[in-house]
């Protein structure tokens, strides 16, 4: 990658200058001298931020992948963890009796709080 590259490059080019540059560039007292390289450690700085947002997206549209019934590779668009919600992407729910209880209840709790928010709005009107 270019990055990489020119990470590299700057490394071997200015060795331990480079280092000591950007340990100033983190706060402290910068002396007329190194101003016209922090340009190129912001430039620098500049092109990690891309490559980051770059391969966030990547990893964020990336194909699930998981082989399908046909033997094909899935296409869907991955989760968080890489899968889709058909090949392990989401949670299938609670498979317990005291899973369920739980679900169950908590549904009911909601409804009831909605039902009293919407009866309070109708007594507004």
């Amino acid at each position: 990658m270019f990055f990489n590259r020119l990470r590299q490059d700057m490394a071997t080019n200015f060795g331990e200058l480079y280092k000591d540059l950007r340990a100033r560039a983190r706060g402290c007292y910068v002396g007329p001298e190194t101003r016209a390289n922090l340009d190129l450690i912001r430039t620098v700085a500049v092109l990690e931020a891309q490559e980051a947002r770059r391969l966030a997206k990547e990893a964020r549209n990336r194909p699930c992948g998981a082989k399908t019934r046909a033997g094909t590779p899935c296409a869907r668009k991955s989760c968080k963890n890489g899968r889709c919600p058909n090949h392990g992407g989401m949670s299938t729910g609670p498979k317990t009796n005291g899973g369920k209880r739980r679900i169950s209840w908590a549904q009911k709790q909601r409804w009831a709080r909605w039902r009293a928010e919407k009866a309070a709005q109708a007594q507004v009107t």
